[in-house]
């Protein structure tokens, strides 16, 4: 529902106030982030270029001043006259969206954003945008330009992967797996998709599926240093240990959890093979609980009778 339908109803009704009926009102009135162009190109610059004419501009002033006097049904419709007439006029949007934001009206402000995504800006610039509205702490804004850039194939894949690491970082795995799908829908060969796919995955211990995903992120050509340890230890837990045999000699580094699934993949291989080469580049003390974790004892004497003992058994 618009701002101003809601002002009429309340007139119509007579006994409710605008406050009533509108959420946060007394906040939309006094919020910094509505402005002026004049006012946003100094405190709030964004990566694009303003495009509007005078009367455009002079429409979105207008909008704010209403909405300083708490004339609200003024500013939205000053704000989308100001789109009307010109529809390059990035802070236009952003203002008309952020009142609906405040007001709690989501869908209002998707609808906008929607439009700023399909008006004649480039795909890069409102990538961009979008950044830098959540490095001002106006995430909601910045995410919500995101998720409707990303509906589009206007910039790529950016946007479904930017949403994608986010919702990661957030531990909401299922919006995380449904933002790599959408990544991979325009970029099949997105390593950072098939490696966030992948990741979900081993968090969820589905190391089958993680491996698939974690062998596509390779073949994509994935530089994340991680990635080749997290595949040799879905490969092992899978029980593929020809692939991992294989896999290990291209892992390097001397993480402890990389040397460990090393160890525990040739002792898998051979019981009998001495694993002490592969602990050499280990700190001492994680070699140690390296060696405890696995034998029960940190002590070389007492391993190699261990070794000793396992070879008479056999």
């Amino acid at each position: 529902m618009r701002l101003i339908s809601k002002l009429q109803l309340s007139l119509l009704l007579g006994a409710i106030s605008c406050s009533a009926q509108i959420r946060n009102i007394e906040i939309i009135e006094k919020d910094p982030l509505i402005l002026k162009q004049s006012e946003a190109s100094v405190s709030q610059p964004l990566p694009w270029k303003e495009q509007a004419t005078p009367e455009a501009n002079a429409l979105n002033d207008a909008g704010v001043m209403a909405l300083r006097q708490g004339k609200l049904d003024i500013a939205e419709e000053s704000f989308r006259k100001a789109i009307e007439k010109s529809p390059l006029f990035g802070i236009a949007y952003l203002n008309l969206a952020r009142i609906y934001l405040i007001s709690e009206e989501d869908p209002a402000a998707r609808t906008v954003y929607d439009r700023l995504v399909a008006g004649p800006h480039s795909g890069d610039e409102l990538y961009a945008v979008a950044e830098q509205l959540v490095r001002f702490a106006r995430s909601q804004e910045g995410t919500m330009l995101m998720e409707s850039l990303a509906l589009t194939r206007k910039a790529g894949a950016k946007p479904a992967l930017y949403l994608g690491n986010a919702a990661l970082g957030k531990q909401e795995y299922r919006d995380a797996d449904a933002f790599f799908e959408r990544a991979l829908t325009i970029d099949g060969k997105s390593a950072e998709a098939w490696l966030g796919k992948g990741y979900i995955r081993f968090l969820a211990r589905d190391f089958l599926r993680a491996s698939d995903y974690f062998a596509q992120a390779t073949a994509a050509g994935s530089r994340e240093p991680r990635l080749c340890g997290l595949h040799l230890e879905s490969l092992y837990r899978t029980g593929k240990l020809s692939a991992a045999s294989v896999l290990m000699q291209s892992c390097k580094g001397d993480d402890p959890e990389l040397i460990e699934t090393k160890v525990r993949i040739t002792l898998a291989l051979n019981p009998f093979d001495d694993v002490m080469p592969l602990l050499r580049d280990m700190p001492e003390e994680s070699r140690l609980n390296l060696h405890r974790k696995l034998f029960g004892t940190d002590r070389r004497p007492a391993i190699n009778q261990i070794r000793a003992d396992l070879e008479l058994g056999y």
